[in-house]
Parts: structure tokens; sequence; C-alpha cells
């Protein structure tokens, strides 16, 4: 904080590092001050009976006391529906309404970058690239001892009652091989196919991770207008032969034009994601969470079988109710008749 008090004219790199300290560095804190809230008397009025209702599920409840919230949630997302109900207990506030004060509080508050101006690069590559890469690091780091570093952690953190230390990546996706481990199995088949388990659910959870990053980065740091001297430009690395003519050439003429102040915000990067609804199809009793994989379901064989099977169900009772209705008249004809 000194340091930052007393700067003069100084021109600072970061490589690397978490997003979230990036962020913080460079703008003023953005935390919604709590005290600033202030609770709905009729809101909670009416929340109340609902909250304590034991005939409806936490995602119903959620549905009539802040629909807007809910539409972008999924019925089985039971750690965020529960996380919405808790802040209407708390604040006596839906959540849709704090998130929107927190947006209005955050945009006053970063209107101003603590620096002079700002550039900031993201290295980037194609998502299949990236998640070869991403298997062939796990790999390496196989290699270089990633089986010893389980069993020492495992030893030391054994009586830990910290329950985050275990949700680490690389550590809970090899729980299975821990306790043949520790058990002192000696079925040296079992251990090696936990441990092949164990390394794939890494992986799979590595490339997800990845994916959950790059979205934050999007919607966090690559943001147009959010003041005049923020510049913010992707790279793409897919072809590491390009590298000078994709990255370094271009990284070179950017902070050039930057320094000289000739950086205009034709070089942004701009991007603007809406956030996902929920849809819900009624043939296969499913919620999905997006429009893509709303699309995907409806192309997917599942639907397609589930719904020749209805549309053939129909067919069989038209056709049914049709012959039913020939006999009844056939028994009128012969009652009139007789």
């Amino acid at each position: 904080k000194q340091w930052y008090q007393r700067r003069v004219a100084i021109t600072a790199g970061i490589v690397g590092g978490t997003a979230y300290y990036i962020e913080a560095l460079l703008w003023e804190f953005t935390l919604y001050d709590q005290s600033e809230m202030c609770k709905d008397d009729e809101y909670v009025k009416k929340s109340i009976p609902i909250l304590e209702s034991r005939l409806m599920n936490d995602y119903d409840k959620l549905k009539q006391l802040d629909p807007t919230h809910a539409q972008f949630l999924h019925p089985n997302d039971s750690r965020k529906i529960k996380r919405s109900l808790d802040i209407i207990k708390k604040h006596g506030i839906s959540h849709s309404v704090l998130l929107n004060r927190q947006h209005q509080s955050s945009i006053a508050k970063r209107g101003k970058l603590r620096w002079d101006g700002a550039l900031l690069f993201s290295v980037e590559c194609n998502q299949e690239v990236l998640d070869k890469r991403l298997d062939l690091r796990t790999e390496k780091m196989v290699e270089l001892g990633l089986q010893t570093e389980l069993d020492m952690f495992s030893s030391k953190m054994q009586n830990s009652e910290s329950g985050l230390l275990h949700q680490v990546i690389g550590f809970k996706e090899f729980k299975s091989y821990l306790k043949l481990k520790q058990s002192d199995s000696n079925n040296s088949k079992a251990l090696e196919e936990a441990l092949k388990e164990g390394i794939e659910k890494m992986k799979t959870v590595t490339k997800r991770y990845s994916r959950k990053q790059i979205r934050w980065i999007k919607n966090r740091l690559q943001q147009d207008n959010v003041c005049p001297n923020y510049y913010f430009r992707r790279l793409d690395s897919t072809f590491p032969e390009k590298w000078e003519q994709v990255i370094s050439c271009p990284v070179y003429d950017t902070v050039e034009r930057f320094f000289s102040r000739t950086l205009d915000k034709s070089f942004i990067d701009t991007f603007q994601q809406p956030r996902r609804t929920t849809h819900c199809c009624k043939i296969c009793d499913v919620t999905c969470i997006g429009e893509d994989s709303f699309s995907v379901h409806m192309q997917s064989r599942k639907h397609r079988r589930k719904k020749a099977y209805k549309n053939r169900t129909l067919i069989y009772d038209k056709s049914e109710t049709i012959e039913k209705r020939k006999k009844y008249r056939l028994r009128l004809c012969v009652d009139t008749t007789a």
C-alpha cells in the first residue's frame, strides 16, 4: 500500500498469476457495501410463508420469490438455489435485486483505474489444441513424481480437519487410490487401475476448469468502455511455429503504440456474453442451461426416439378412439333397427 501511495512514474509488467489478483491490482475495490442494503418489508412478509412451506421444494420456492434469477439456475443445482434462498432470508431482498445493486455499485467504483493506463494481453489457443496441451501437462506431472507427492501430502494431511484442502485439483481425483494405499492393500492391479482412473479424472477436471477461467476472463477483463486508457488484446497461440508472426510482432507493435499514446480503441477486443437461461424439454423431462446445450439435446438420439414413441402413441390413441366411435355408432344403429 505504501509503495502504491509513493509511486511516481512506474511501468510495471505482470506475467501470469490469478486473474482475481490482476483485477484487484488494476481497479479500485469493487465489493458491495452490505450496510447500504435496505430490506423490502413487503417482500419479507411475502417470502416468510413460502420459505417455511414444506409442500414445495427449494427450486419452486425460488421460482415464486425470484423468478428472474431462477431462470438462470438448473433445478438440480441445489448449492446455488440454497445460496439464493439464504440471501432472501438474510437480507430481505431477492438475489437478482442484490446482484443488480452490486453491479451498479461496481460500475460507479470501477470508473477509474488505479493507474494512468493498462494494457492486457491474453495468450489463447483453439480449445482442442488447449485440451491436448493440458493432457500432456498432466502426463508430464505424472512423470515428474505426482504419485510420490500425493503419498507425501496424504500422510501429512490425513488428520487435517480442513475440507477445502481436500478439494484441490490434483488431489480429490485420487481419493480412491489414496484409500487403497492407506488400507495397505497388496493388490497392485487395483492400485494401478485406481491411479489411472485418478489421472483421467484430473485431465477432465483440468480441462473443465480451463473453460471456466476463459469465461471469467471474457466476462471480467475483456470489457469495452471500461475506461479510456484500458486496452485488452487476445493473441492466438494455436500454431507455435507462427509465434513470431502472431505473438511477438503484434505485442511489440501494440506496446510501442501504447507508450507513444497512439493506441486507439480499434485494438481492443470486446466480448459480450448473454446470461444463459434454462430450457425445459417436456417430452424427455430434461432441463438444459443455455440455448446451445438445449439445441444439442433436441437433436440427440434420445430425444428423437422419445418424440417418435410419443407420436406413435398419440396416433394409436386416436385410432383406438375412432374404432370405439365406429363400434358405438354400429351399436346405436342395431338398437334403432331393433
